[in-house]
Formats: structure tokens, C-alpha cells, sequence
């Protein structure tokens, strides 16, 4: 939502050498999304924030959802654009499948198998590495998938594969379980698809700057409708990496209610089998040792 500097995109790109790194401002200025939007739209918008009409409003203005939840509308913004916007998005258009991090993933075991190799092999859809996590409520989910995929459904479940469940016609509500969005795989054709790109619009259309409907539903919904068999987990499948997310290290678990959240060094090192076994498998990790001064 805000450029970098020439400086700090040089010193990114010597980092990763000879990768071929850009960096691209996703979004017009804040100015010119609040200019497009309609009376009705402003009107909103400045009321959630706690804004008079034609108040300054920042990227970093603190603005009320409808179901309560307060976000900065830069946060607001990544989650409409990573569930809708991204795919069309041109520096993406000449790609197939994108690989995604958030910035607060760190990989901490080597990856013995590519990921992306399962995925191209198989011919996935997505390619996840921790599900559930979250879900999103209410009645608006049940209509749009009627409306576009012509199936009330109320429910994500997983076996071997994401699948929707129908809803019960008198009493269900939907509750969707969905994928974790801080690393996944995703092939950009099959959410570019006519279908898939409406139900995004409609999730992300119901007013500006809202993470009611986010990346994380918007990439569990549509492959469990139209595409159950090719949506799978990491762990179910072979892939057993471990990650470091938020500074916890994070063992996903495919089809688990709970997510498995280890909170720290010591805990994974007696979750993994103890002390003396490994020392120093776990903290040579952590150590910044001078390249081939590893012990």
C-alpha cells in the first residue's frame, strides 16, 4: 500500500542475487480508492472509522467491521486484495501458480521434498500447510455459494482433501472452517475462472476496506466447491515441514479442530524427543554460526 524506498528495494534485491526480485505497490493511493467510491460508500466508511465526511483518513485509521472486529484499513485492504484483486493483477498474469509467505514465516527445517513439484505433479488447485484455521459465519456464504456454485453449503471438512458439506435445509447456518493463509500454494488459472472470480467479487463487494470475507475463506470456498479432490495438506501427503510464524513454531495438522501452536524453542525440543537427541538439531537453527564454522 506504500512504495519503497530505491534504497531498500537495492538492498532486498543484493540479498537475493541472482534471483529476479521486483517489488509492486499493490493499490492506488488511499486518496483515489475513497474518490472512486460511491456517496453511500464514503458515508459508511468515514462513519466506521469515527470520521466526519471529508476528514483525513490514513492507511492506518482504525475503522469497526460489521461484525464488530476493528482493523487498519491497510490490513483491511491485503485481505480484499490477496481474496480477489491478486489474481488479475498484472504483474501476476504471465504466471500459473504462486508460492505464498506471509513476512513473518521463517522456514526452520530443510525441505526435503518441493512442494511446488507435489503440486505441479498433481495438478492442485491449492496446496496447504495447516487446516483449520478460523472460520467465517453467516448467511451471506450459504447465498453466494447457491447463487454461484448452485449448492447450499455449510460446511469445510477434510479427508485426504477439502470437502463441502450441504446444508441441512431447515435449521443449518454455515460455518466455514478454512485454510491457514500464512503459506500456501495456489494455482492462480483455477481461481481466475469465471466462477471462482465471481463468488470472490461477491465476498469482497459487499462494502470498501472490509476483512469480514478475507484471503483465508476466499481460498477454502472455492476449492472445496469446485475442486475438492485437488486441495490438499502439507502433512497428508508426505510434506512434513516444520515453520516459525508469528515467532511460534507452528506444526500444521490437517482436518484437526486445533491448530498445534508450540510457543517456544524448549518446547518444541522435548515435543521432538529430548534434550540430548536434540540440541543441537533444534538450536543450530537459531544460531547465526559463520558459513562452514557449523559444528
Amino acid at each position: 500500500t506504500l512504495p519503497w524506498r530505491e534504497q531498500q528495494i537495492e538492498i532486498l534485491r543484493e540479498e537475493v542475487a541472482p534471483s529476479n526480485l521486483q517489488v509492486i505497490v499493490d493499490t492506488p493511493p488511499l486518496e483515489e480508492h475513497i474518490a472512486s467510491m460511491t456517496p453511500e460508500e464514503k458515508e459508511y466508511l468515514y462513519s466506521r472509522c469515527d470520521k466526519k465526511p471529508g476528514e483525513n483518513i490514513t492507511w492506518f485509521h482504525h475503522c469497526k467491521e460489521q461484525n464488530g472486529q476493528v482493523n487498519n484499513l491497510a490490513y483491511a485492504w491485503q485481505s480484499v486484495f490477496r481474496a480477489y484483486h491478486i489474481y488479475n493483477h498484472p504483474a501476476l498474469l504471465k504466471y500459473k501458480y504462486m508460492i505464498w509467505f506471509d513476512s513473518d514465516v521463517n522456514c526452520i527445517d530443510p525441505w526435503s521434498t518441493d512442494p511446488m513439484k507435489v503440486m505441479i505433479e498433481n495438478d492442485l488447485v491449492i496446496l496447504f500447510y495447516n487446516f483449520p484455521y478460523g472460520k467465517s459465519r453467516g448467511p451471506l456464504l450459504r447465498e453466494w455459494a447457491k447463487e454461484v456454485y448452485d449448492r447450499e453449503v455449510c460446511g469445510v471438512t477434510y479427508k485426504k482433501h477439502l470437502k463441502a458439506r450441504d446444508c441441512n435445509p431447515k435449521k443449518d447456518k454455515a460455518q466455514i472452517l478454512q485454510v491457514h493463509g500464512f503459506h500456501h500454494i495456489t494455482n492462480l488459472d483455477f481461481y481466475r475462472e469465471s466462477k471462482q472470480q465471481k463468488l470472490l467479487k461477491l465476498m469482497t463487494s459487499v462494502y470498501p476496506f472490509s476483512r469480514m470475507w478475507d484471503d483465508q475463506i476466499g481460498v477454502t470456498l472455492p476449492a472445496a466447491l469446485a475442486a475438492p479432490e485437488r486441495a490438499w495438506s502439507y502433512q497428508d501427503h508426505g510434506l512434513n515441514f516444520t515453520v516459525l510464524h508469528k515467532e511460534k513454531i507452528v506444526i500444521g495438522r490437517a482436518g484437526k479442530v486445533k491448530t498445534a501452536f508450540l510457543f517456544d524453542v524448549k518446547t518444541y525440543w522435548y515435543h521432538k524427543g529430548g534434550r540430548e537427541r536434540l540440541g543441537g538439531e533444534v538450536c543450530d537453527r537459531f544460531v547465526p554460526y559463520p558459513k562452514g564454522e557449523l559444528p
